[in-house]
């Protein structure tokens, strides 16, 4: 968790504004101390680390859950490139979809999604969140 404040840091990136909501509603009832930033765009969250790069100013996020099915930059394409940059390869991403049948886990496990879940599925988001944080292995 961030070093500086005790709290996860969490970004929540989705095309969809009310699936961000959603998303911030059910990381808040699994922890109230979570704070998390809303990126509309796998080209939004891009720029930040862009400019997080030499930095002091911006925030680094614990994780990152991220809709696989956006327009522009999916989040394949998204974590794909977010894996190959130095400031956020170590970052722990959860890809969330609608659609989360075996192809799309398969995938996003290969490019280096900590976790692929169905979107709005509270326990299992949970659970992967509980993972990470106590630095576990990645699973499906």
């Amino acid at each position: 968790m961030n070093q500086a404040n005790n709290e996860g840091v969490l970004f929540i990136v989705d095309n969809n504004k009310e699936d961000r909501n959603l998303t911030g509603l059910i990381l808040e009832e699994i922890d109230p101390d979570f704070s998390f930033r809303e990126f509309d765009s796998g080209e939004e969250v891009l720029q930040y680390f862009d400019a997080l790069e030499g930095s002091t100013v911006f925030q680094e996020p614990d994780l990152i859950l991220m809709d696989i099915t956006m327009p522009g930059k999916d989040g394949f394409s998204t974590l794909s490139e977010l894996r190959q940059r130095p400031g956020s390869s170590h970052i722990p991403v959860i890809l969330q979809s609608n659609l989360c049948d075996f192809e799309y886990v398969s995938r996003g496990i290969q490019i280096g999604a900590h976790a692929v879940v169905p979107k709005f599925q509270k326990l299992q988001i949970m659970n992967q969140i509980q993972n990470i944080f106590f630095n576990l292995a990645p699973t499906a």
